[in-house]
């Protein structure tokens, strides 16, 4: 049932029937009552349910999703207080075109993307220069506050863990020097190793300590948690073949720990519905399991496939939403209870009873692994908090209330918006640049000489905008460098003399009159 938030509070009451072919028809009665206040438009749950476009494509023999399928899949993911987002992508999914959209919705949080595997990888995918410019792009829209870059997938589980860690630490370096103070997400326990790499832990939920959490926390760090494949029973998970409780439960289990953040790695892994298949469901049964040899049925599946490139919910993923709710009406209690004990004195008994109530009461769950299998319980948990809640808001003055709905700290720190030139690359560079020149990377190898500019006539003179001369690849990069788009432009290099082997590369960055990068 969705309400809409300008519903007048009271109870309602509705009348299903069901005709099914055949069978004799059956009414359903029901009642609905709206509470006296609104959910704010963006949740406070920060989410990473990632979601792959290709799996769309393919069951539905498309090549792409034009702009309003693929918009229709954002508000449909939207609509279910989940971030429309991809992990395992070296560049951001949605595009950066479908942000401010995507903002107006609820967006809380942007992923762009899976950082490179290495150092080596990082600088010849010009990643640097991408993460810089879109976050540009985004400051200068003021939506660079929800950003933050996921990499190194539960790097725990792999056997260069140990080499890894420096890899991690250089790599996420680099990734700061980009974008200082992004949030820089790993699937891995707070382990000491990572600290001041990763920014934005994600334990799963067997390796969360409460006390880690908050040190974490303590020290500007950020904690969400996961589940996928694991863990198993005793712990909840979103399985199929597990109680509906459990799916919810999981939300209130991430307030207990102090979580800020949930992520799960696939919603719509249909590919075994799909591959070499000539028919597909509905005409054939369902595939539960997104591999052969995976052990639990659901396990990455929360969405299936509708007509016309369309989405379709499951139970476990409206579950999920209304677990996503009842963290927001913990947060609201929290904050609202905190607001009434500073502007109403007279109310503190209420101020201090709705304060209790947010902490998750032991017959709910006691812990990670032991936990209700009473689904009246958890829903009397929410009524409780939901009947506080109402009586908070009557007691609050309608300015007090409205900063409730909007207090959530923000994900990533403003990002500075760029002058008209590009900003200053951060590493250090053993050449000397001349014009207007930006140093990049240096490398120690021999390098060559560059001009830039608009080709005047057809006599084929350039006009040198920047020259540079460097000692390796991507060691220097021009400002924003306006052009006549009817006129050819080009781009001189010049070997250093002496230079018997080697390469030359040059990546060139197309911006439209208002710097959006466009190629």
């Amino acid at each position: 049932v969705n309400c809409p938030s300008q519903t007048k509070p009271g109870e309602y009451l509705g009348r299903i029937t069901l005709k099914p072919t055949g069978l004799p028809e059956t009414a359903v009665t029901l009642r609905v009552r709206v509470r006296g206040f609104s959910l704010p438009l963006r949740p406070r749950l920060k989410t990473a349910l990632s979601f792959n476009e290709r799996d769309v494509l393919a069951f539905n023999r498309l090549p792409a999703l034009s702009t309003e399928q693929r918009r229709a899949c954002e508000a449909f993911l939207l609509d279910r207080k989940t971030n429309p987002m991809l992990l395992y992508t070296p560049y951001a999914w949605p595009p950066l075109e479908d942000v401010p959209y995507m903002a107006e919705r609820g967006l809380n949080a942007y992923c762009l993307g899976y950082v490179p595997d290495n150092p080596t990888a990082f600088g010849d995918q010009v990643y640097y220069r991408w993460l810089r410019d879109q976050r540009d792009w985004l400051a200068r829209r003021g939506l660079d506050r929800d950003t933050w870059i996921y990499g190194y997938d539960e790097p725990h589980c792999r056997p260069d863990f140990e080499t890894l860690k420096g890899t991690i630490r250089e790599v996420y370096g680099m990734v700061d020097e980009a974008a200082p103070g992004m949030p820089r997400g790993s699937t891995t326990a707070i382990i000491p190793d990572l600290k001041d790499a990763v920014n934005l832990w994600i334990p799963q939920t067997m390796q969360v300590v409460r006390q880690d959490t908050l040190a974490g926390q303590q020290a500007g760090d950020q904690v969400w948690t996961y589940v996928a494949c694991t863990p198993t029973h005793p712990f909840a998970n979103i399985f199929v073949d597990y109680p509906a409780l459990e799916h919810r439960l999981l939300f209130w289990q991430t307030w207990q720990e102090r979580c800020t953040g949930f992520l799960y790695y696939a919603t719509d892994l249909w590919q075994a519905n799909y591959k070499d298949m000539e028919q597909r469901w509905p005409d054939v049964p369902w595939n539960p399991r997104p591999v052969a040899d995976f052990q639990f049925n659901g396990d990455g599946i929360l969405l299936y496939p509708g007509p016309d490139a369309t989405l379709l919910s499951s139970v476990r993923q409206e579950v999920i939403t209304d677990g996503i709710e009842d963290y927001d009406y913990l947060c609201l209690l929290r904050d609202a209870a905190t607001e009434l004990r500073r502007l109403v004195p007279g109310q503190a008994a209420l101020a201090d009873e709705a304060m209790a109530a947010t902490d998750v009461p032991s017959e709910l769950s006691a812990s990670l692994t032991e936990f209700t299998h009473d689904p009246a319980v958890l829903l009397a948990q929410r009524e409780h908090v939901g009947e506080l809640l109402e009586r908070v808001r009557e007691q609050l003055p309608d300015e007090a209330w409205r900063r409730v709905l909007v207090t959530e700290p923000a994900l990533a720190p403003a990002a500075p918006v760029s002058p008209d030139t590009v900003g200053q690359m951060p590493f250090s560079c053993d050449f000397e640049a001349e014009g207007a020149m930006t140093p990049w990377q240096s490398r120690s190898v021999e390098g060559c000489e560059a001009t830039i500019g608009q080709v005047e006539g057809m006599g084929g003179q350039s006009c040198g905008i920047s020259r540079g001369v460097g000692k390796g690849w991507a060691d220097w990069e021009s400002p924003y460098i306006p052009v006549d788009p009817g006129k050819p432009c080009v781009v001189r290099l010049s070997v250093k003399q002496g230079l018997t082997s080697g390469a030359a590369r040059v990546f060139l960055f197309k911006y439209d009159a208002d710097r959006t990068p466009l190629d």
